[in-house]
């Protein structure tokens, strides 16, 4: 399956980042970059790492109350995670 997707793929840091931009910053994922940006996001303190934290919990939620709490909060994350990235992109393109 990779096989078949890693050809698609397209590395935007590699092919235009590096070439056109320098940010203040120590790496270039979306949470650092967005930063830069001044991007905020409505949640403090979560990341991909707390994503998938937070999906575990997801699994082994008690009830039916916790799940949906914890959905909720996943479907915010990566709905913000995509505004973010048109955020990002609005942005970059106007610095050119």
């Amino acid at each position: 399956m990779a096989s078949k997707v890693l050809p698609l793929l397209w590395d935007m840091k590699r092919k235009v980042v590096d070439e056109c931009l320098c940010l203040p910053a120590h790496h270039y994922g979306l949470k650092a970059v967005e930063q830069c940006a001044e991007f905020k996001c409505s949640q403090e303190d979560y990341g991909s790492l707390s994503s998938v934290a937070r999906y575990n919990a997801y699994l082994e939620a008690a009830d039916e109350t916790e799940r949906r709490a914890i959905q909720k909060e996943l479907l915010t994350y990566n709905e913000e995670d995509c505004v973010a990235m048109r955020h990002v992109l609005q942005w970059a393109s106007g610095l050119a």
